[in-house]
């Protein structure tokens, strides 16, 4: 099986067939790969593709780390937000978390669900001068 790149998730999301070089492709899906998630009203938000990258239920590689620092991912960009986890059937994991002025490296060393932390992600962005 081929490790999925954003282009062929895409593709399989959408059931749309892609035909474009990787990067023209990126560009087109998110032209900014430091584009930042909605910041709320009480100052939670602000994670970049790149967070999702290091905790994942998917596909545990360095495929779309690499693929996003290629593109200009900045590897410390920093957030606060909130996640919480649902019907994992223990309740000290399902409790709502804050993670604080986090890089996405940050974010996974804290994460209380230690097989969702993608550590070839991890190593990707230390690779990049991520901390």
């Amino acid at each position: 099986m081929p490790i999925p790149t954003i282009c062929n998730l895409t593709e399989k999301m959408t059931r749309t067939p892609r035909k474009l070089p990787r990067n023209q492709c990126l560009r087109e899906i998110a032209p900014d790969v430091n584009a930042r998630a909605e910041i709320d009203a009480d100052r939670f938000g602000g994670h970049t593709p790149l967070f999702h990258t290091t905790v994942t239920l998917a596909y545990q590689h360095d495929v779309l780390a690499r693929l996003l620092l290629r593109n200009g991912a900045d590897p410390n960009l920093r957030a606060t937000f909130r996640k919480q986890l649902v019907g994992m059937g223990d309740s000290e994991k399902e409790e709502m978390r804050e993670y604080h002025d986090v890089t996405a490296i940050g974010y996974a060393r804290q994460f209380p669900e230690p097989k969702w932390v993608n550590d070839a992600a991890i190593e990707a962005i230390v690779d990049n001068g991520g901390r």
